[in-house]
């Protein structure tokens, strides 16, 4: 897990500081990727599922060019 920081730009004096790695923690680990990585990291939220993502993009698309493509 990792915290970013990004400060506010306009409180900031040149020159300007993009977001940046505050603080993280990397293990060792025998598992494949898919089960080592941890599903959320401290209170955060889970992150989206993938395939649900994927499938709402594959419907934008089908809408927006579905009658350009075969």
């Amino acid at each position: 897990c990792y915290t970013l920081r990004q400060v506010n730009a306009s409180f900031q004096e040149p020159p300007f500081r993009p977001i940046f790695i505050d603080k993280g923690a990397l293990k060792p680990s025998k598992a494949e990727f898919e089960d080592a990585v941890p599903a959320s990291c401290g209170d955060a939220p889970p992150p989206p599922n993938k395939n649900a993502a994927l499938e709402q993009a594959k419907k934008a698309f089908a809408v927006t060019y579905g009658d350009q493509c075969d």
